[in-house]
């Protein structure tokens, strides 16, 4: 889904001019990484995006805390460990409706789902930017929103099922 964030920042950036595409995360694919910066570079986006490879917890955090909004293309996620991060941070979150992700964002309420393709993930972004209340509203449900899901309670009903099967 990281090619398909880069064709939406394009449409995106091209209305607001300032942003900044920042792509967080450790190449999972040889060779991956060398296409997406090629896909950049195709685009004139060599200013615009920033790659940071992998980073620790810490500055994934700082980084969350300082974004506007989360970009979640998947095209198929088991959970939207990111998106709940993001929500702590007082970030929602724009993604493909995808099982995974439609379970970790309550559409128009914590963040937006989107049609799978780059021209509807950025036609939201577009939309989030451009209505504040929208904004402040998604940044706060998804904070509360976060604040359901917690280790200690993962555990408890995780165990309370295996015993139930046992």
């Amino acid at each position: 889904g990281t090619e398909e964030a880069i064709l939406a920042f394009y449409r995106v950036q091209r209305v607001l001019k300032e942003s900044i595409l920042w792509i967080v995360g450790r190449e999972e694919r040889r060779g991956y990484l060398k296409k997406l910066k090629s896909t950049v570079n195709k685009l004139h986006l060599n200013k615009k995006v920033r790659f940071f490879g992998y980073v620790s917890e810490r500055e994934k955090f700082d980084l969350l805390k300082k974004a506007w909004v989360l970009i979640h293309p998947s095209a198929k996620e088991g959970w939207g460990l990111t998106v709940i991060e993001a929500g702590s941070c007082r970030t929602p979150t724009v993604a493909y409706n995808v099982s995974g992700l439609r379970d970790s964002i309550v559409n128009n309420k914590t963040g937006l789902l989107t049609d799978k393709n780059p021209t509807d993930l950025a036609e939201k972004i577009l939309k989030l930017f451009s209505n504040r209340v929208l904004y402040d509203k998604l940044s706060r449900n998804a904070m509360i929103w976060s604040k359901k899901f917690d280790w200690e309670n993962s555990t408890k009903i995780s165990l309370d099922l295996i015993e139930s099967i046992v």
